[in-house]
């Protein structure tokens, strides 16, 4: 239920978002395109931003899931990916019938459907894209921030498309740097997933402090798991480590895919409290074995969390004094 609801609800606000883009029916969808998050920390439009990071702390990420188009818009292309899987190993399915029945050999057979893996966070790449867009602000670098932030990077893509297909004349450049942008964007969410958004785009970074912290987490009963690791393979943020039953809330996008391909019921969404999810460090182990402690890791989450909020509220108060 709660994957079909966010479904519904990211397709209304990417339908809404593509349509304002294009200039239908502005009186209509405007009021999406104020949702954005970096946008809005520009303009210093702060009841946007508490209503997102407030969202955040409560919910998880879920603004990357519904809100934000270019998440949206990745996550068609990873279904158009599964879709184009399933047709695949059905075709490899139909040809096998045929030279089983006429006798001839059959090759290795080759599995086409996209199935993820847990990954490690690529910390210091997301800090120093973030770093960057800080420091792009501070700069007054606007070519800079529009190439990182993910809702100039959709309207790029978008205003192209509608721009050929209006027979419009637009600049070289835009055109290559939306060419670039749909390429790579397309690129990660084929082979990777949602690596886009854990990766490079700083408003997922962004929210990714915060969402650590969320009160709402993707938790496994491990009296329920059987490690069949289905949903594993079906997390597109490649966030679910099934050898330590953890869910990285950092890097969840809530798209709940998970929770509807465990067929034993061992993944919930539910409250946790303030307390930063932590993965175990392994069966057998303690905090003495690891050196750190459980607090080490908690305390490095506090620490990313004050150092990002000092760094928003600094790009707002500059915001603010250049306006």
């Amino acid at each position: 239920m709660l994957r079909k609801i966010r479904i519904i609800l990211a397709l209304v606000l990417l339908t809404g978002i593509t349509l304002l883009l294009v200039g239908i029916g502005r009186q209509w969808w405007g009021w999406m395109a104020n949702l954005q998050l970096l946008p809005s920390i520009l303009a210093l439009n702060l009841p946007v931003i508490l209503g997102v990071l407030l969202l955040t702390l409560l919910l998880g990420r879920l603004y990357c899931s519904v809100i934000c188009p270019l998440g949206v818009f990745q996550d068609v292309v990873i279904r158009l990916r599964r879709i184009w899987g399933e047709a695949m190993n059905r075709r490899q399915a139909r040809r096998f019938k045929r030279l089983k029945a006429a006798g001839k050999p059959l090759p290795a057979p080759k599995n086409y459907s996209k199935r993820f893996a847990y990954k490690k966070e690529h910390r210091i790449v997301r800090a120093a894209v973030l770093l960057v867009t800080v420091a792009g602000a501070f700069l007054s670098l606007q070519f800079l921030l529009a190439l990182l932030a993910p809702y100039s990077a959709y309207g790029r893509m978008v205003r192209s498309v509608a721009g050929l297909a209006g027979g419009e004349s637009l600049a070289p450049a835009l055109l290559i740097t939306a060419g670039v942008t749909f390429a790579l964007i397309c690129f990660l969410a084929w082979n990777r997933g949602r690596a886009y958004c854990n990766t490079i785009c700083p408003v997922g970074t962004l929210l990714s402090v915060f969402s650590r912290f969320s009160l709402f987490r993707l938790t496994i009963d491990e009296s329920k798991c059987v490690a069949c690791k289905r949903c594993g393979s079906r997390c597109k943020a490649s966030c679910i480590d099934m050898e330590n039953h953890f869910v990285d809330g950092s890097r969840c996008v809530l798209c709940f895919d998970c929770i509807d391909n465990c067929a034993e019921g061992a993944i919930s969404y539910r409250f946790v409290g303030l307390k930063p999810a932590l993965p175990k460090t392994g069966k057998g182990s303690s905090g003495a074995d690891s050196g750190s402690g459980d607090g080490a890791p908690a305390d490095a989450g506090r620490r990313n969390f004050l150092a990002t909020g000092a760094a928003l509220i600094g790009t707002a108060a500059l915001s603010e004094a250049q306006v």
